[in-house]
């Protein structure tokens, strides 16, 4: 069995969601977690993963989630180079404190840039979710929370949105101005051991499949699936079978 090296994974943890902004692209909120099953499948041949990015919903509404995520990234003695959890930042709590704290002591880190922090909290920063937390009266909940984000030293407020940068997808889609972004095919490299992933915005969504793209609905991703985390062995043997053949028709074209 092959060991995979990643260029990036986004894990979507919950589809939960304490917020309905009126531009969420991943359309109404579902009460779904991503499964235990699930989180150890992908992670059980991991040797490196460069960029993890623990999404939702609202990310730290599955606290367990994320927690035993790390445990099995820790257990399985995966390297990481850098983690991102995107947050609306309405939530922290000890709870968070301390998972925020067990991360960043994370011990398989590898630098990718000494500039560049291991870990980071980035918190949504547009006028549909500055209009969101006041109806829901908490605009001071939430200054408050990123006083105690940024005393983490983990914080990072996200490039204010443009609104004409909405895509049309989910909540978004009658007032979006853009299509979906038009995404790459897998790009893999491997030897006899290891597979490289060489792929921007893989995407592990709760139902445990596998998409390219990070920008789709919760609709759309039905749409647009490679495959399931349980076929992912064969889905990768698969196409690096078709690597092979491509390799071999120079040789036999010389030959």
């Amino acid at each position: 069995m092959h060991q995979y090296n990643y260029q990036e994974i986004i894990i979507e943890i919950t589809r939960r969601c304490n917020m309905t902004c009126e531009h969420c692209l991943r359309g109404e909120a579902q009460a779904k977690d991503m499964p235990q099953e699930y989180i150890k499948k992908m992670v059980e041949h991991i040797d490196y993963l460069g960029h993890l990015t623990i999404s939702g919903g609202e990310p730290l509404l599955n606290i367990d989630g994320i927690r035993f995520l790390m445990d099995e990234l820790e257990y399985n003695h995966v390297h990481i180079g850098c983690i991102d959890i995107t947050t609306n930042g309405l939530i922290f709590n000890d709870e968070v404190l301390k998972l925020l704290m067990d991360i960043h002591a994370y011990p398989y880190q590898e630098e990718i840039d000494q500039d560049f922090p291991f870990f980071q909290i980035q918190v949504s920063n547009d006028t549909f979710h500055d209009n969101e937390i006041c109806r829901l009266d908490k605009y001071e909940q939430f200054e408050q929370n990123l006083k105690k984000f940024d005393f983490l030293k983990c914080y990072s407020r996200r490039d204010r949105l443009n609104p004409s940068y909405l895509i049309k997808e989910g909540r978004a889609k009658e007032n979006g101005q853009r299509d979906l972004y038009s995404y790459s095919e897998i790009d893999i490299d491997f030897d006899d051991e290891t597979v490289w992933i060489e792929t921007d915005s893989l995407y592990l969504n709760c139902k445990g499949n596998f998409i390219i793209g990070c920008d789709f609905s919760y609709e759309s991703q039905d749409k647009n699936v490679l495959c399931h985390v349980d076929q992912w062995d064969d889905y990768i043997e698969n196409l690096a079978d078709e690597e092979r053949e491509f390799d071999k028709e120079p040789e036999q074209i010389l030959a």
